[in-house]
């Protein structure tokens, strides 16, 4: 079945996180290179450990070609996971947001995976959460937690928070 290509973001807060960004991020990439509507969301959530120095040092290809979008803001001082998440989901461009953490893998072809159920169901939220209990004994791997999927129109609808009180700069 062929279906409608949906601009997906996968967005990946980092905070201190570099040693696993650079073992994750370029497979990432390369796992989903086949999907054309897809844009990587690096926001560095001011970290001390060099990121910013390691994004302009090994990515400035794919950040020339769109593939990749790196923001950072050096205001907060510790980290939040709903701050953070929120605010990259705003930066986004997808119709669909898409978290990813910084030390998980997506595996080849999710972005394909995540195109096929939206298509197939456009209101629908993909998670590893079992909410309604449908799964007995259910233990997703550690790598799949925090990944959350959702229409950025829905995102936007359901917040309630005020996410743009830090500075945040695009580069270059």
């Amino acid at each position: 079945m062929k279906y409608k290509p949906l601009k997906i973001s996968f967005c990946i807060v980092c905070m201190n996180r570099l040693r696993q960004l650079t073992e994750t991020l370029i497979q990432n990439i390369k796992d989903n290179d086949e999907y054309p509507e897809l844009e990587f969301i690096v926001l560095d959530y001011n970290s001390q450990d060099g990121l910013a120095d390691w994004i302009k040092e090994n990515v400035n290809e794919l950040i020339s070609n769109k593939r990749l979008i790196y923001y950072r803001t050096n205001e907060p001082l510790s980290f939040s996971h709903s701050h953070s998440k929120n605010l990259a989901f705003n930066l986004a461009n997808g119709d669909i947001v898409c978290n990813i953490n910084a030390d998980h893998y997506t595996g080849k072809g999710f972005a394909h995976y995540i195109n096929e159920r939206f298509n197939e169901d456009n209101n629908c939220v993909l998670t590893t959460i079992d909410y309604h209990k449908t799964k007995e004994n259910y233990n997703p791997p550690k790598d799949v937690f925090g990944r959350v999927c959702v229409k950025k129109n829905d995102f936007l609808k359901k917040k309630n928070l005020r996410i743009f009180h830090h500075t945040v700069r695009m580069w270059p």
